[in-house]
Formats: C-alpha cells, structure tokens, sequence
C-alpha cells in the first residue's frame, strides 16, 4: 500500500479529507487566537504606560502651577530697572531711527501683592518695519512689558513713515 501524502489528493478517503480540513480550521483558529490574545496583552500593557503618562503629566501640572504662582513676583524686575528700560528703548530707536517725540512715565502705587506698575505713555514716527523691529525687541526683552494701548496712523506729508501712540506697562516688584 502506497503512502498517504504520496499519493495526490484527489485519491485521499473523505473522511481524510474531512480531518485534513479541521485541522486546518483547528490551525488556523489557534494562530488568530494567539494573535487576538497578543494584540490584548499588548493593549493591556499600553493602556498600563498611558495611565502611568497620564499621572505623571497631571503630577508635573500641579507642581509647574505651584512653582509659576509661587515664584512670579520674584520673577519681576525691581522697581529701579524702568530707567533702564527707558534708556535702552531710547537706545534701540535710535538705531533704527525712530523719532521719539514725548515719552512720559506714571508709577502706580504697590498692590497689596507689591506688584507695581509702571507706565510709559510714548509718541514717536519712523518706519512701519522698524517700529514693529523696535516694538517686538523691545517685548522680548523685557517679560513683564505689555502693550496697553497702541494706536498707530500714516503721517499726512510722508507716505513711508508712521506715528504711533503707544502705552507700555511694566509690572516690577518693589
């Protein structure tokens, strides 16, 4: 009697036929199984590692909140810097040739948080790139300079230079 697996299929009993293919299905079964318990056990760990992210972040929220509203008023400049301020605005717009016309600066009184404000009310023309150049230097300068108000028109004899009415309010410590 010859061999069952050399001789072809065609040849094979049905009930040959019938065990071949359910231990096909049974194989093939097995395989997706462990594939479909793999991908969960992966899944499982991966939501282990965000849930573990998750409150890691929420920790590092917490203590940079503690740390920013604890630290801020030590983070202002002091009182004395705003004639620095002036004369390093005076500086920067003259190098890139702006006309300061008036400038003027009012100190608040402290709040109760010893936070003061100083404000500089100034008036000055020049180029529109060159202000905005001069305005933005002079933001990233100082972090505790804010724009208040800005008010900015063409001059009516000068089609290239503008005049800004700007006011600048620097928050410092006492």
């Amino acid at each position: 009697m010859r061999s069952l697996f050399s001789s072809p299929l065609s040849r094979w009993p049905l009930r040959f036929h019938a065990a071949a293919a359910c231990l096909s299905v049974m194989a093939v079964a097995g395989v997706a199984g462990l594939l479909a318990y793999a991908g969960a056990e992966r899944s499982n760990q991966q939501r282990a590692e965000l849930r573990a992210l998750e409150t890691r972040l929420q920790i590092l929220a917490q203590d940079e909140k503690k740390r920013s509203a604890g630290n801020f008023i030590q983070t202002l400049p002091p009182a004395a810097s705003a004639d620095e301020v002036v004369r390093d605005m005076g500086r920067h717009a003259q190098t890139l040739k702006i006309q300061v016309a008036s400038l003027s600066i009012a100190v608040t009184d402290p709040s109760p948080g010893l936070i003061r404000k100083v404000q500089f009310n100034l008036t000055a023309s020049g180029d529109y790139t060159a202000m905005k150049s001069w305005l933005a230097e002079m933001l990233g300068r100082y972090p505790a300079l804010g724009v208040q108000t800005l008010s900015l028109r063409g001059l009516p004899n000068d089609a290239l230079r503008q005049e800004i009415q700007l006011a600048l309010v620097l928050f410092v410590r006492d």
